[in-house]
């Protein structure tokens, strides 16, 4: 959806080679439930959608968690908005991005395997 583009190219300063290459994606429409289903997502937190679908991303570059950003988040116990959902029982990872393998390589190269990136 073009507001997404927007969000993450001028809200966020994501340039479009990176947001392609990370696969950000907007959810939107009938589908919803089935296209964030596989990645965890209960039948509530795609009844937020429209929103915008981010992988989170491991050493090698592949999806090891998505987050979803409805554009119209749900309110906390407190009253503040959730801007992201997780999955169900899912555990947060780190965001390596795109490109962080040779980095890491070189992290371990000098000895800093112990911070098992």
């Amino acid at each position: 959806m073009p507001h997404h583009l927007d969000q993450l190219a001028n809200g966020s300063g994501i340039t479009r080679d990176i947001i392609e290459a990370r696969g950000y994606r907007s959810i939107h429409g009938p589908g919803c439930y089935s296209e964030l289903k596989p990645h965890g997502f209960s039948r509530a937190q795609a009844g937020l959608a429209p929103g915008l679908l981010l992988p989170i991303l491991g050493i090698e570059g592949q999806a090891v968690l998505y987050q979803f950003r409805p554009d119209t988040p749900r309110k906390d116990s407190r009253g503040k908005p959730v801007k992201y959902e997780t999955p169900p029982k899912a555990a947060m990872r780190l965001d390596m991005g795109v490109g962080q393998k040779d980095a890491v390589s070189v992290h371990r190269l000098y000895g800093f395997e112990r911070f098992n990136l």
